[in-house]
């Protein structure tokens, strides 16, 4: 979420792309329903210190989020609910995140970066909002 007006005095609201922004965490379940939305952190924060300091984080740590019933998969192993996060995030029981692995040799076929998986999942249940005054509601544009 871009914002148009801030103090610009105060850079805790830029993002590593030097805009000002505002940061938007989504848990969207395999139905596309949101589960968990949390909004209003400045984009200079990371993604992780945002998620260690949420509820959901300390609940899921808990096990009392993500703690439905385990999938059986083969020869007694089990699947337990888990979430999608891309790169920023930690890689936690409950918590996947992209493989993180030396350069590929030149040889090898490129591919699709899953880094952007959540992203691009999300991008269809998302509007852009914009923050036209300071003391504005959040509006569709």
């Amino acid at each position: 979420m871009n914002l148009s007006n801030v103090d610009g005095s105060n850079n805790v609201w830029y993002d590593r792309e030097k805009k000002c922004s505002m940061i938007l965490q989504a848990i969207v379940d395999p139905d596309l329903r949101f589960r968990d939305i949390i909004t209003g952190w400045p984009g200079k924060l990371s993604d992780a210190t945002i998620l260690k300091s949420l509820g959901f984080y300390r609940l899921a740590e808990e096990g009392q989020r993500l703690n439905g019933k385990k999938a059986s998969l083969f020869e007694g192993t089990e699947l337990r609910e888990y979430i999608v996060g891309d790169s920023g995030f930690p890689l936690l029981p409950w918590l996947l995140t992209p493989f993180k692995r030396k350069a590929r040799a030149q040889t090898e076929a490129p591919s699709r970066s899953s880094s952007s998986l959540p992203s691009s999942l999300l991008g269809p249940l998302l509007c852009r909002w914009a923050l036209e005054k300071p003391h504005d509601l959040l509006k569709f544009s």
